[in-house]
């Protein structure tokens, strides 16, 4: 609904828009005036068959008027809602996976893992075992997170055993690849492991943690 000038002149907030609405407006407006500060408001308006939403900039102009500019931001509106459900879609099928899934960075801290991780490493909860040092808690000994990884930039699977919260071993079959930054360094190290439960020996002991 486009309404030219002279249909709105004389009209007042609760003609064009829901009484909640409206009173909402006249609030926003009475602290405009109050402050003499502009506020940002958002909202919708049906508009023929359409849900459009408005972004407006209620400004002071003097003692007891103020100027409102809109602009239709419907179509951000409507990528931030797509983006949000793709959002949240990964993060149903992250956190559901049966395998353990992680990113970390290579100073040895993560930076997102799932329920399936901590639940395979023996951890109460995602904050307590987000809080271990890979190298320090995770690892036997120093030399188990050497990695030729970041000689090749492939992605690779690995088995490999790890220290569980107990200090029991548990072996892990690690697919994971690296993130790089703009300049090709390596950013975060990201995959998913897997309970390994064959016997191993000890010369497979490289990771991408």
């Amino acid at each position: 609904m486009i309404l030219p000038p002279h249909e709105l002149i004389g009209k007042n907030l609760h003609d064009f828009f829901p009484a909640n609405q409206a009173e909402n407006f006249l609030a926003r407006i009475h602290q405009v005036l109050e402050t003499q500060q502009s506020v940002l408001v958002e909202y919708t308006l049906t508009i023929g068959d359409s849900l459009k939403w408005f972004g407006t900039s209620i400004s002071p102009m003097d003692a007891d008027s103020t100027l409102w500019v809109a602009s239709d931001i419907t179509e951000r509106k409507q990528a931030d809602a797509a983006r949000l459900e793709s959002e949240e879609r990964f993060r149903s099928l992250f956190d559901h996976m049966m395998d353990g899934v992680y990113r970390s960075t290579h100073a040895g801290k993560f930076v997102d893992i799932n329920p399936a991780m901590v639940k395979m490493f023996g951890y109460s909860s995602r904050e307590e075992m987000l809080a271990v040092d890979i190298k320090k808690e995770l690892y036997f000994a120093p030399d188990e997170r050497g990695s030729h990884v970041l000689d090749t930039g492939q992605e690779e699977v690995e088995a490999y055993r790890m220290r569980r919260k107990d200090g029991s071993e548990i072996w892990v079959e690690d697919h994971g690849s690296y993130v790089h930054d703009d300049e090709g360094g390596v950013q975060f190290h990201e995959g998913h492991i897997t309970r390994y439960y064959r016997a191993q020996t000890a010369s497979a002991r490289k990771s991408l943690f």
